[in-house]
This record gives C-alpha cells, structure tokens and sequence, in this order.
C-alpha cells in the first residue's frame, strides 16, 4: 500500500495504491475513518484510490480493504509519508474452490 497527503489551500488528498502483484483476490474498494466516519475512496484506472473532500485527516488512519467477495478487513496506517511503501499487515481469506 503506498499512500501520501498533499496540502494545498483547504484542500487535503488522500492517495492510496494498491500494489500487490498477482493478487489472490483483487481489492475493489478502500474506505478510510474520517471525524469518526468510513469515507469510500474513489478508483481510478492506474489502481490508485483517491479520497477528496474529505477535510483534515491524521494518522494513525484506519483503513478498510473491500475485496471482490466482499470480504472486509481492517488495518491502520501509522503514518504518512511520500513516496513510502507500508505494508498492511492483513490479507484476504481467499476465494474457496467451486464458488461463484
């Protein structure tokens, strides 16, 4: 997961991407806990989540991964920084043989 704040006016992003070569079971959705709220990031066609208007947030950030089971887990993020890749330290179950 690679992820960076950029600050310019009142305006605050939140990029998230998503980097897994050859998942098991692709990532459809993240949501991050803003002011006590799940906010949902938008997709975009490179793999990156973009999250906007969504005010001032700070770390540590909880994150929510949704797969294309709809599988949901939860992990924090400590801190931010340009450029840095950070492990989410949480997987998904998997897709069982014969379901659809």
């Amino acid at each position: 997961m690679r992820s960076h704040q950029t600050l310019g006016g009142k305006t605050y992003t939140l990029l998230i991407y998503q980097s897994v070569s050859f998942p098991r079971v692709p990532t459809v959705g993240i949501q991050v806990m803003v002011k006590n709220k799940y906010h949902c990031l938008t997709r975009h066609s490179d793999n990156f989540f973009v999250g906007t208007n969504l005010g001032k947030f700070s770390t540590p950030l909880s994150v929510r991964l949704i797969a294309i089971t709809g599988e949901q887990v939860e992990t924090t993020i400590r801190e931010i920084k340009n450029d840095v890749s950070i492990s989410s330290g949480v997987q998904f179950k998997g897709i069982k043989s014969g379901s659809e």
